[in-house]
C-alpha cells in the first residue's frame, strides 16, 4: 500500500488505534475490570482511589473511555499512556511526550508494525508527523467539547427535545450516550467565548481548524451550525465529525435551506484553516466493525443508522449517499471479517437511495465478500403518495424546494405544499420503517427476503426492451453467473428465463453463452497463471513486487516488458519510503536511503558494488543485463532530472560563517555530531532538521560520543599512549599532537600542513603513524597505493599515511596529490570512459608521510607546507614499548579520547566566534614576520588555539596577547629544518656549487700541466662548453638566465645531477624564486637590472662563497 509521507503517518495512527479496546483494558488491567456487559466495561482506575471502584468506563461500543474520577478520557492509544504512565497526551504543544511514544509502541507491536520512529521518517518528519497529531488530538477536543455543549443545549430546550424524539423515535439513553445535540449558540460570541476560556483553554484557531466555525472578515468566528440538531460522529471515544438536521427553528436563511448540513472539510484552496483531518471519511459508527460483526447494514443516513443501532442491529452510515471510492482500500479488510454484509438504502421515487445501493454492493460482491439488497417495502400510503405525485404534478422524482417550486411553477401555494406533502410520503427510510411501527423481528424477516445483487439485477431486467439491449443488459449478468456452482448457476438462469418466459429465452441459449463466458474466463484466468508464474515470491508492497508488476503489464500490452516505466515506477517507490535523491552541481546522482549515502553513476568500483546490492536487494535487477542496463540508466537520469542539487558532503562539513562542524561518528546508530560553540550535539544522518547527510569513512571504526567524557582522564591516556611512545623531540611531541587534534577544524584553514617523520631505519617514525592512525581509525592505516586511490581516499577520511615514501617514489602524480592536499585545491580530470566529461576530486583529510630522505626540498610549495619532524631512538621516552599492547589500548579508549577532541573543538569554536583566530594571527605576523612556515599561520593559530582550549579565561586572555615562547620555539625549528631540507636539496644550488668547483679543477689543471703547443686549454674548454663570463674562479658576472639555464643543464648531465627542468622560462621561475634559499646554501647573488631595457631583463652576479 503506497501513501505519501503524511497519509502514511495517518494510516499508522489508524491501524494502532483499530486494536479493540476491550481487550487491551482486560489485558492491562486485569483484575481491577469489576463488571463487563456488551457495551461496557466498568473498572477500577489505577490512578486514584474511589469509593465505587468503577469509576474507569470503557465504552465498547465507542471504542473510547472516561475516567469520572480523574475526568480524562479518549482512545484506546490513550487508554494505554493513562494506564501505563497516569498520563494522557491531548492537543498540548511542544514535542510529543514519552509516554504517548511508548503507548504508541506498545499498540504499533500489537498489530506487527515497527516503532513510528524506523517508519521510513527522518527525526524532523517524525517531529511534524507527531505534531500534525497533536494537532489532530485537540480539533477533535474541540469537536467533542462542542459535542457536549450542544447535548446539554438540547437537555436544556424540552420543545426541540420532543421535536427530536418524536420525528426519529429515539430513547433519552440513546440521545444521551450519542451526544445528540442542539446547536443553540448563546448569541453571536457565546458558544465561543466558552470554549475558549481559561478552563477549557482552546483558542480561535483551533475552533476554526475543527470546521465549526467560520472565520469572519473582522477576525471573529461564526458557528457553522444554527439552530440545527447536531450528530457527532465518534470514532475510538472522540468526535470526529458532524452533520447538522435541520429543524423549524433553523433560520430562513438561504445558507440554511438544506435538510442535511455536513461540517465542511479541508481544502488546500478555499478552506486551508480546516485541519486536513476533517474529512467526510467516516461511516457513522465506524466503530462496531472492530468487534468483528457476523452481519452489518449499510444504511443511508445517520437517522436509519441510529435506528438500527438501537434495536440493536450494528450499522454503518457514510457521511455521502455511498461509500466514497477513496475509503474502500480502508474498509474492505475490516468488512471481510463480516459473515453477511446488508445494504438498505432509501426507497425513493427518485431511485438514487437504489443506485447507491447497487454501486456499494457491486464493490463488496467484485471482492468477494457476500452480499444482500434489502429493500424496505412501501404501504398502501406511500403507494398512492407516488401514484399522485406522477398523475397531478407529473413529478416521479425525488426535488428540493427550490426545483419543485420551477417545477411547478404557475400552480397556487397551496398546490406546491400538497406536492412537498406527497414527496414527503413517497418516500421510506429505515427510521421511517421502525416508526410506522415495525419490530426488530419485522426487519430481521426482511432482511431473510434480500436478495443477493445477481438476483436483484434479475429480478429488476426490463422486459419490454429490443432483444438487442436484452443481451447487452444480460451480459454482466451472465459473467457474474459464470462464476457459481452448477446448482447454483442452473437456479439463476431458470430466474433469467422466468423474467422473459420460456418462448422468450431458452436455457440452452443461455448455457451457450454462459459457456462462451467461462471459455473467456479460462483464457484470461491461464493469462493469469502464466503471471504468477513468471511472477517471484516478491513481498506484497515491496519495490520488486512493484518493478514485476509493471513489468508484466508492459509485457502483455506490449509484447515486451518496459524497463523505463519499471524505473519511474522504482524511483517513487523509493521516493515513498523514505529515499531522497540528489545530485551534485556537476551533475553526478546520488541517493540517501537506510542511512546511506549510496553513488548511483560512478566510476569508483566500491561505491558502485555497495549501490548495485542495494538496489539488487530491493528491486532483485542487476546492470549487467540489457534491461538492467535501461534500469539503471533511467533511475541515474530520474535521480538527476528531480533530485536535489547537493554538494556532496564527506565525513566532515563545516559551515564556517556559524562556526559550525558536522561530523559522522560512522556508527550502526547512524549519528553524526553537531559541534557548535555551545557543544556536542548528537543528530541523525540525514535525518536532522539541520539537513545534513555525512558520507561515511570506510576505515574508521565506529565512534560513540560519551557525553561525560573527562578531558583531563583523555589527557592523562594521550600522554601515556601516544606522547611517551614518541621517538622525538619533546615539544615535536605536542606538535604532532595539536596538529591531529584540529583534524575536525581543517576547514577553518586554507592549508593543512602536512607531516613529514623523517629518521633512520628504525628510528621509530612507522611507529608513530601508526599510533596517529590508530587514534582517529581505531586501527593503523599506514598504506602504499595508487594515486587515484590517494584521491579516494583523501574525500572519505581525515587522515593519509604514506609510510616510506622517499624521492624515487617522488612520481609527478604523487607531488601533485600531496600539493592538493594540503592546500585544499581539486583537481579536474578526464571522467574513465567519456572523452568530454571531467570530474573534480577533492580531498579533505591531514597528510602524513614518513622517509629517510628529505622530501620535496626542490619544490617550495611543499616545502614550506610541511612540519619536518626528526625521529631518532635516542628521544625515545619509554624503556617498555608493546606496540600490540598500545593499539589495544587506544581502541579500548579511543571512544573517550576522541569525545573529550570533540569537547575540545567547541571550545575552540567558541573562540573563533570571539575572534581569537584572527588574535593569533596577528601575533604570528609579529612575533615571526615572513617566516618559511607563513602559509601555515592559519592552521598554526588552530594548533596554538587547541592547546589552549578548555583553559582558565585569564590563561587564555594571556596567551592572546602574546605568543607562549614553547611554541614559538617549536616554529622556529620547524623554520630551522625546513631550511635545512632546502639548502641541501635545491637543484640549482648542487649545480652552481658543481660549477664553481669545474671550472677551479680545470684552472688547477691548467696550471699544473706541463704540455706544450696546448691546443686548447682545460680553461677555454670549460668556457666554451658552459658558455659563462667568470671574472675569477668563483665569480661569474653577467649571466642571463638562459645563460645559466644552459650551463646548469650542461653540467647536470655531464656529471649525473638531477635536474628536472625542461626550459628557460621554468628555470628562470624556480631560479628568481629560490634566491634566497641558493644565498643560504653558500652564495652572493647580485641581480642588476638595467633601466633602458624595454623588459628589464635582469642580469646575475654570482659568487661562490665556500
Amino acid at each position: 500500500m503506497a501513501f505519501e509521507r503524511q497519509d502514511n503517518v495517518r494510516e499508522y495512527y489508524r491501524r494502532i488505534t483499530e486494536v479493540d479496546i476491550g481487550a487491551v483494558a482486560r489485558e492491562l488491567l486485569g483484575a481491577h475490570v469489576l463488571h463487563e456487559s456488551d457495551r461496557l466495561l466498568q473498572c477500577d482506575c489505577p490512578n486514584h482511589s474511589s469509593q465505587s471502584h468503577r469509576s474507569l468506563h470503557v465504552m465498547l461500543d465507542k471504542q473510547g473511555w472516561y475516567c469520572f474520577g480523574c475526568g480524562v478520557g479518549g482512545d484506546v492509544l490513550q487508554l494505554v499512556e493513562f494506564i501505563q504512565s497516569g498520563q494522557v497526551t491531548r492537543g498540548q504543544s511542544g514535542p510529543m511526550p514519552e509516554s504517548h511514544q511508548h503507548a504508541r509502541d506498545f499498540l504499533a507491536a500489537k498489530v506487527g508494525l515497527p516503532s513510528l520512529a524506523k517508519h521510513g521518517l527522518s527525526p524532523e518528519e517524525l517531529a511534524e508527523a507527531e505534531a500534525e497529531r497533536l494537532v489532530e488530538l485537540r480539533v477533535h477536543d474541540v469537536l467533542t467539547a462542542l459535542a457536549e455543549h450542544y447535548h446539554g443545549r438540547l437537555k436544556d430546550n424540552p420543545e426541540v427535545l420532543e421535536w427530536l424524539r418524536s420525528k426519529y423515535g429515539l430513547s433519552m439513553e440513546t440521545v444521551d450516550r450519542l451526544l445528540i445535540g442542539y446547536a443553540d449558540n448563546d448569541g453571536d460570541e457565546g458558544i465561543v467565548r466558552k470554549l475558549t476560556c481559561k478552563e477549557r483553554r482552546f483558542s480561535p484557531r483551533d475552533l476554526a481548524a475543527s470546521g465549526a466555525f467560520r472565520p469572519t472578515n473582522q477576525d471573529g468566528l461564526d458557528p457553522f451550525f444554527d439552530r440545527r440538531i447536531v450528530f457527532p460522529y465518534w470514532s475510538r471515544g472522540r468526535v470526529v465529525f458532524m452533520i447538522g438536521r435541520k429543524t423549524p427553528w433553523t433560520p430562513d436563511k438561504p445558507w440554511e435551506q438544506g435538510k442535511y448540513k455536513k461540517l465542511p472539510v479541508h481544502d488546500e484552496n478555499t478552506r486551508k484553516h480546516i485541519a486536513p483531518c476533517i474529512d467526510n471519511s467516516h461511516l457513522y459508527n465506524e466503530d462496531c466493525l472492530l468487534a468483528d460483526p457476523e452481519r452489518l447494514i449499510i444504511t443511508e443516513g445517520v437517522t436509519d443508522c441510529i435506528s438500527l443501532m438501537e434495536h440493536g442491529i450494528p450499522a454503518v452510515s457514510p457521511v455521502t449517499v455511498r461509500i466514497r471510492e477513496a475509503d474502500w482500500e480502508r474498509l474492505l479488510p475490516r468488512l471481510r471479517n463480516v459473515k453477511t454484509v446488508y445494504v438498505c438504502q432509501d426507497n425513493e421515487i427518485s431511485q438514487a437511495g437504489l443506485n447507491g445501493a447497487l454501486k456499494t454492493a457491486a464493490v463488496l460482491s467484485e471482492h468477494r465478500i457476500q452480499t444482500r439488497l434489502a429493500v424496505l417495502p412501501l404501504d398502501e400510503r406511500r403507494e398512492n403518495a407516488r401514484r399522485e405525485l406522477r398523475e397531478r404534478f407529473a413529478l416521479d422524482a425525488a426535488v428540493g424546494a427550490r426545483e419543485l417550486a420551477k417545477r411547478l411553477d404557475g400552480r397556487t401555494s397551496d398546490e406546491i405544499r400538497e406536492a412537498e406533502r406527497l414527496l414527503s410520503e413517497a418516500k421510506i427510510d429505515v427510521n421511517d420503517y421502525f416508526l410506522a411501527g415495525h419490530s426488530a423481528q419485522d426487519f430481521e424477516d426482511l432482511l431473510a427476503k434480500a436478495e443477493t445483487p445477481l438476483e436483484f439485477g434479475i429480478s429488476h431486467l426490463p422486459t419490454d426492451v429490443s432483444e438487442e439491449e436484452r443481451n447487452r443488459l444480460l451480459e454482466p449478468i451472465l459473467r457474474e453467473a459464470a462464476y457459481l456452482s452448477p446448482l447454483e448457476q442452473n437456479r439463476h438462469l431458470k430466474l433469467i428465463q422466468e423474467r422473459f418466459g420460456k418462448t422468450g429465452l431458452s436455457l440452452a441459449t443461455l448455457r451457450d453463452q454462459v459457456r462462451a463466458v467461462q471459455k473467456e474466463q479460462r483464457s484470461q484466468a491461464q493469462q493469469e497463471r502464466k503471471r504468477e508464474k513468471r511472477s517471484s515470491d516478491a513481498s506484497p508492497g515491496s519495490c520488486r513486487a512493484r518493478i514485476e508488476e509493471v513489468l508484466l503489464a508492459t509485457e502483455e500490452e506490449r509484447g515486451s516488458p518496459d524497463f523505463t516505466l519499471a524505473a519511474e515506477a522504482a524511483y517513487e517507490w523509493f521516493a515513498a519510503h523514505g529515499a531522497r535523491f540528489f545530485r551534485t552541481p556537476q551533475g553526478e546522482p546520488f541517493m540517501f536511503f537506510e542511512d546511506a549515502i549510496l553513488w548511483m553513476d560512478t566510476p569508483d568500483r566500491g561505491r558502485k558494488r555497495l549501490y548495485a546490492s542495494l538496489m539488487y536487494k530491493h528491486t532483485g535487477m542487476v546492470q549487467t543485463t540489457g534491461g538492467g542496463r535501461t534500469f539503471y540508466e533511467v533511475l541515474s537520469n530520474l535521480a538527476v532530472e528531480r533530485g536535489q542539487v547537493r554538494e556532496h558532503f564527506s565525513w566532515l562539513h563545516t559551515d564556517v560563517a556559524r562556526e559550525t562542524v558536522y561530523f559522522n561518528l560512522n556508527n550502526t546508530d547512524h549519528e553524526i555530531a553537531k559541534i557548535t560553540p555551545e557543544g556536542v550535539e548528537i543528530l541523525k544522518n540525514g535525518g536532522n532538521a539541520d539537513g545534513i547527510i555525512l558520507d561515511g569513512s570506510r576505515k574508521m571504526a565506529p565512534i560513540r560520543f560519551l557525553a561525560d567524557a573527562d578531558p583531563a582522564e583523555a589527557d592523562r591516556l594521550l600522554v601515556e599512549l601516544l606522547l611517551d611512545n614518541l621517538t622525538c623531540a619533546p615539544g615535536d611531541r605536542v606538535l604532532i599532537l595539536s596538529w591531529l587534534s584540529c583534524f575536525l577544524l581543517i576547514d577553518f584553514a586554507g592549508t593543512r600542513p602536512m607531516t613529514r617523520f623523517e629518521g633512520p631505519a628504525g628510528s621509530g617514525k612507522t611507529t608513530a603513524s601508526k599510533l596517529i592512525s590508530a587514534l582517529l581509525y581505531g586501527e593503523p592505516q599506514q598504506k602504499k597505493s595508487t594515486d587515484a586511490a590517494n584521491y579516494t581516499d583523501g574525500s572519505q577520511n581525515p587522515l593519509i599515511v604514506l609510510d616510506n615514501i622517499e624521492v624515487k617514489q617522488m612520481t609527478e602524480d604523487l607531488t601533485t596529490f600531496i600539493l592538493t592536499s594540503i592546500t585544499g585545491i581539486a583537481k579536474e580530470k578526464r571522467k574513465s570512459g567519456t572523452d568530454t566529461e571531467t570530474v573534480i576530486e577533492r580531498t579533505k583529510c591531514l597528510l602524513n608521510t614518513t622517509g629517510i630522505e628529505p622530501l620535496g626540498g626542490e619544490l617550495a610549495e611543499i616545502l614550506s607546507r610541511s612540519f619536518i619532524i626528526r625521529f631518532d631512538m635516542d628521544e625515545q621516552a619509554s624503556d617498555c614499548f608493546l606496540e600490540a599492547k598500545i593499539l589495544a589500548a587506544l581502541r579500548e579508549h579511543r571512544d573517550l579520547i576522541v569525545s573529550s577532541l570533540m569537547k575540545r573543538t567547541s571550545h575552540l569554536l567558541a573562540m573563533l566566534r570571539a575572534g581569537a583566530q584572527e588574535k593569533v594571527m596577528r601575533l604570528l605576523h609579529r612575533s615571526l614576520g615572513n617566516h618559511s612556515k607563513r602559509r601555515c599561520n592559519d592552521y598554526l593559530s588552530l594548533m596554538y588555539l587547541m592547546m589552549l582550549a578548555g583553559e582558565q579565561e585569564e590563561v587564555i586572555d594571556r596567551a592572546l596577547e602574546e605568543l607562549h615562547p614553547q611554541f614559538v620555539g617549536r616554529i622556529a625549528t620547524l623554520n630551522s629544518v625546513s631550511l635545512e631540507t632546502a639548502r641541501e636539496s635545491n637543484p640549482i644550488a648542487t649545480c652552481l656549487a658543481a660549477l664553481f668547483k669545474a671550472y677551479r679543477h680545470a684552472l688547477e689543471a691548467d696550471r699544473e700541466s706541463t704540455a706544450l703547443n696546448v691546443a686548447k686549454t682545460n680553461k677555454a674548454a670549460f668556457l666554451e662548453r658552459y658558455q659563462l663570463d667568470f671574472r675569477n674562479e668563483t665569480t661569474v658576472e653577467g649571466a642571463l638566465a638562459r645563460d645559466l639555464f644552459v650551463a646548469v643543464k650542461r653540467l647536470s648531465k655531464d656529471f649525473g645531477l638531477s635536474f628536472s627542468m625542461n626550459s628557460v622560462q621554468q628555470f628562470a621561475q624556480r631560479f628568481s624564486n629560490d634566491l634566497d634559499t641558493i644565498r643560504q646554501a653558500g652564495f652572493e647573488i647580485a641581480v642588476n637590472r638595467s633601466e633602458h631595457s624595454v623588459r628589464r631583463t635582469a642580469t646575475y652576479d654570482i659568487t661562490f662563497l665556500v
